[in-house]
């Protein structure tokens, strides 16, 4: 055997060792790498089940959609409701004070209190009205300037303090003994802050 047959027979299981241990990117084998697996919810057991959602999934907000108005369009009748109740309650806080000998003093006190308590929220509800008109009003007002030529003008919170004190005062104005008594409140209003705010002997 010449020399060269022999190098080469010497080169060639070289070559073979080379190629196992750096094979080339085609002679790899590519096996398709699977995804991450993901945590599988629990399945319901029971169709009646409530549904088990994930954490990860933000929840939805629904905005607050009240209207007032188709409200009070809706429940109008209660009004006329909550008023003959307010009447059978002072009647019966009347007779019960005129018999007051027969019935116990804490039950007395109960009635006062639950009469108090239906006077003040039938005042609230309708000084909440009388808000929500004087605002009415004033954008009624407002959409005929617009027609007329002015820009858009939106009332910010104390803004509509303002307004709504005005009308208040309108309607206090035509009625001097109520004036009196809404100032009187008023007063006695300003003097127990300023008391309070006063420094501690």
């Amino acid at each position: 055997m010449s020399i060269g047959a022999l190098l080469k027979a010497r080169t060639k299981p070289q070559q073979f060792k080379v190629s196992l241990s750096n094979p080339k990117p085609n002679q790899i084998n590519r096996t398709k790498t699977s995804p991450p697996s993901r945590k599988k919810l629990e399945h319901r057991t029971n169709k009646h089940a409530p549904m088990v959602m994930s954490s990860k999934r933000s929840v939805t907000r629904k905005k607050n959609s009240f209207d007032p108005e188709l409200h009070q369009c809706s429940y109008g009748f209660l009004r006329s409701q909550r008023k003959a109740e307010l009447d059978e309650l002072h009647q019966a806080f009347m007779i019960a004070k005129k018999r007051k000998t027969s019935l116990p003093e804490e039950e007395l006190r109960r009635m006062e209190d639950a009469l108090k308590r239906a006077e003040n929220a039938e005042v609230q509800r309708e000084k909440l009205e009388q808000e929500r008109e004087a605002l009415k009003k004033w954008k009624a007002s407002e959409k005929v300037k617009q027609q007329e030529g002015k820009s858009a003008f939106y009332l910010k919170k104390k803004d509509q303090k303002d307004v709504i004190l005005a009308d208040r005062f309108e309607h206090l104005s035509q009625d001097k003994r109520k004036l009196q008594k809404a100032m009187e409140r008023k007063r006695k209003k300003v003097a127990g802050k300023e008391k309070k705010s006063m420094p501690a002997k």
